[in-house]
């Protein structure tokens, strides 16, 4: 069973693994293997911990995505609003 890679309905910004594919920081493949290694566990861990823990994305590479998402949505709601 595949992952959608991205599903990010009603989200103002990309999901964390899609950053991290668009990055090349990891493959689709790999994404949706710690999809469902995630869902597997019950969803209890972040995708970030599952990839790091398995060693396919190093803990300072999933930190700099996390960072690029949190400003991306900063942008987007500012652009959203028309004021800074």
């Amino acid at each position: 069973m595949g992952f959608p890679i991205q599903e990010s309905k009603g989200l103002d910004r990309r999901l964390l693994g899609q950053i991290l594919v668009d990055a090349g920081a990891i493959g689709p493949q790999t994404l949706e293997r710690a999809l469902h290694e995630q869902t597997a566990e019950g969803g209890y861990r972040l995708l970030g911990e599952v990839l790091a823990s398995r060693g396919w994305v190093d803990h300072d590479v999933v930190t700099r995505a996390l960072e690029l998402q949190a400003a991306e949505s900063v942008s987007s709601r500012t652009e959203d609003s028309g004021s800074i």
